[in-house]
């Protein structure tokens, strides 16, 4: 008789916003072709956050720095910092953290192509033995996460899995782009999902 799949739940959510405000004002203070009143109506965002100084962005815009050039100068947060910054949003975490046996990232603004961008944030968070991978599903990526956590679980029902996702498209957009510019922010959250195999509730 085969056994029933071993089940996950949320156990905890921490989460992560840059203090960097980029308001609709400012935007359109940049010269994108636009006022605040139209980005709100269009939108409906008023502010988002980003991982730059507001000194940068305008600097992006006037095309005086780039990207490559701001991160090469350490101006830029890496998506270990941001992450981590999540991860210590949980108040017991470090009890959480103790049955952790996989990591799941997901980003599509990664700090880098390879190695996974899932290893430094598991060294962050001090993980020896975890294992640690990528994945991209853009704006549907937490509930991809948990689907392919709930998948990859089974290979070891009695560990806990960490899905974090973060993002910094603030440092990847056009700001020449109205159509682009006023629609991203830049954040991270990170979750433990522990097993309980007497879950009863919503499936995803």
């Amino acid at each position: 008789m085969q056994s029933k799949p071993s089940k996950l739940k949320i156990v905890a959510m921490g989460d992560y916003t840059p203090n960097n405000v980029v308001d609709n004002n400012f935007l359109a203070n940049l010269d994108i072709g636009t006022d605040s009143e139209w980005i709100e109506s269009r939108v409906g965002i008023r502010e988002r956050r980003s991982v730059l100084d507001l000194d940068l962005i305008k600097k992006l815009r006037s095309q005086v720095t780039d990207r490559v050039q701001l991160r090469q100068a350490g101006l830029i947060e890496s998506l270990a910092s941001m992450v981590g910054k999540a991860r210590n949003k949980i108040k017991n975490i470090d009890d959480l953290d103790q049955n952790i046996g996989l990591l799941l990232h997901a980003g599509s603004t990664p700090d880098y192509e390879a190695p996974a961008n899932a290893c430094s944030i598991a060294k962050e968070a001090g993980f020896d033995q975890v294992l640690a991978l990528d994945f991209n599903s853009a704006c549907s990526s937490f509930v991809v996460g948990l689907k392919l956590a709930e998948a990859l679980h089974q290979q070891n029902p009695s560990q806990s899995i960490a899905l974090s996702v973060s993002e910094k498209y603030t440092t990847r957009v056009d700001y020449a782009d109205r159509n682009a510019c006023i629609l991203f922010g830049d954040a991270a959250t990170y979750s433990v999902l522990s097993p309980d195999d007497q879950l009863s509730g919503f499936r995803i």
